[in-house]
């Protein structure tokens, strides 16, 4: 595995060290995978210093266009794929940036007698073939014998729809994900981590005005995902990037508008402060001091910092009690337990309101006890 550059492109001189340091280890190198338009943030290697390294050391080159291979029926996407020509394979998968039903995927090669040499076998069962001579014969190109038509279906939509529907959605896919990274830039909310090239766009929640470190801000990145999920608003996949938590939207529908994408980056913006708020407010009551003892057997208070008790709200109540109830500080009756219990479920599902007025009128009746 070749490590890659900040912008997520292979780095052409750990990838020269390597094939050399296996040469001199006595190994062959035989192949380098390079990639137009990675699955997790559309990064599109430098096809070209890729092809002249491999031609130089005698090595075979495949590129993985399987998402970002498609992008080549536009003329920004062709500048961006410069130097794919010269690969000796190339992967693409139609049922992705093609539009295509699944599953659609297809392998182009410079010299198709490269697969013949390594796939072809003719059984007595076959002779009757040789009739078919002047078209290719699929089995003689990789390891499936009985297959279908899958080329079909791409065929027929060229021929229903013709190229320009289709460099139209290509287009209108790339110009949706810059306008959604120049969203991101823009927002107090949302932090940007990847520079899109093709259709994908990778960022997070990261207020501007707070201080939330590393691992409180994968917990709300990861509660807005659930969010997400549950309140259903749209669908936005996540990914890692260097062990950072990132939504990652990809914009390949063709049907897809720039409302869907606005009202996507509001709801992760409205969804990220509710979580960071919360965040904010468990990581102060953590540090809250337990009742002194003159609050103890007493209806509910809130401890001051200097020890004293004052009577409080009932929802500073509830953000009391949760860390304590965490601690194991606080005694509580079952009744309680199971009122807190659902306040906690209200807001991992995002359902608070329906369970709020039920705390309004019962978490009165514990009493705080001294610990056993």
């Amino acid at each position: 595995m070749i490590p890659s550059h900040a912008e997520f492109r292979m780095d052409m001189d750990a990838l020269a060290r390597a094939v050399a340091t296996d040469r001199d280890a006595g190994l062959r190198p035989i192949a380098v995978a390079a990639n137009a338009g990675t699955t997790g943030t559309g990064a599109i290697d430098r096809l070209e210093e890729a092809a002249d390294f491999c031609a130089t050391e005698g090595l075979w080159l495949h590129v993985d266009a399987a998402y970002g291979g498609f992008a080549a029926v536009t003329e920004r996407g062709k500048q961006l794929l410069r130097g794919i020509e010269h690969a000796d394979s190339i992967g693409l998968d139609a049922h992705k940036w093609f539009s295509q039903p699944y599953e659609a995927g297809c392998l182009l090669v410079k010299d198709e007698n490269t697969l013949k040499d390594a796939f072809a076998v003719r059984p007595d069962i076959l002779q009757d073939t040789v009739w078919g001579a002047n078209h290719p014969n699929f089995s003689d190109m990789g390891l499936q014998l009985s297959r279908s038509v899958r080329a079909l279906k791409v065929w027929m939509s060229v021929q229903t729809f013709g190229m320009a529907a289709f460099r139209t959605a290509v287009a209108k896919g790339m110009e949706l994900s810059a306008r959604a990274a120049d969203y991101v830039r823009a927002s107090p909310v949302l932090q940007l981590l990847n520079t899109p090239a093709l259709g994908i766009v990778c960022f997070r929640v990261n207020p501007a005005d707070d201080d939330l470190d590393e691992e409180k801000l994968d917990k709300v990145n990861r509660t807005v995902l659930a969010r997400m999920f549950w309140d259903d608003p749209a669908f936005i996949s996540s990914t890692l990037l260097r062990g950072t938590f990132a939504f990652r939207m990809c914009i390949i529908n063709h049907t897809t508008t720039w409302d869907d994408v606005r009202e996507t980056l509001e709801a992760v913006e409205r969804f990220g402060r509710e979580a960071e708020r919360f965040a904010r407010v468990m990581a102060w009551t953590v540090a809250f001091p337990a009742p002194s003892a003159s609050a103890r057997g007493q209806p509910f208070r809130r401890c001051t910092h200097d020890g004293s008790a004052e009577l409080s709200s009932t929802h500073s109540q509830a953000a009391w009690v949760l860390p304590r109830m965490a601690s194991g500080r606080t005694r509580w009756d079952m009744v309680t337990l199971a009122l807190t219990a659902g306040f906690v479920v209200g807001l991992k599902v995002g359902k608070v309101a329906p369970v709020l007025p039920l705390l309004e009128v019962k978490l009165v009746v514990p009493r705080v006890v001294a610990p056993d």
